[in-house]
């Protein structure tokens, strides 16, 4: 597993396919394009359905509603209302922590 210093380095989703693609070079590179596709598209699904996603020894991933609130516009100070909506959550596994602390 590769670390990186926190802050260091931003990975976007090529740069992730691309690790994939070399732990796994017995799979085509479109084969790890369409898994990696088909992963988040389930778990997308699931949270919008209302699941829970649980991950063991990473983090479990849910969905918060936060309801309709006042609040005020900083730069006007007029309250105005911020409607109900929906949130992902993300809860860090134990062994993830240490992990990240570790390094």
């Amino acid at each position: 597993m590769v670390f990186l210093h926190y802050g260091t380095h931003r990975m976007n989703k090529s740069q992730l396919l691309e690790q994939l693609s070399n732990k796994f070079k017995h799979l085509p590179f479109r084969e790890v394009e369409k898994l990696f596709e088909k992963i988040i598209l389930t778990f997308a699904d699931s949270l919008a359905s209302g699941e829970r996603i649980e991950i063991r020894d990473f983090g479990s991933f849910s969905i918060r509603h936060r309801e309709k609130r006042k609040a005020r516009n900083p730069k006007t100070g007029k309250e105005i209302t911020v409607e109900a909506k929906k949130l992902i959550y993300f809860r860090s596994s134990k062994n993830l922590k240490s992990i990240i602390n570790e390094k």
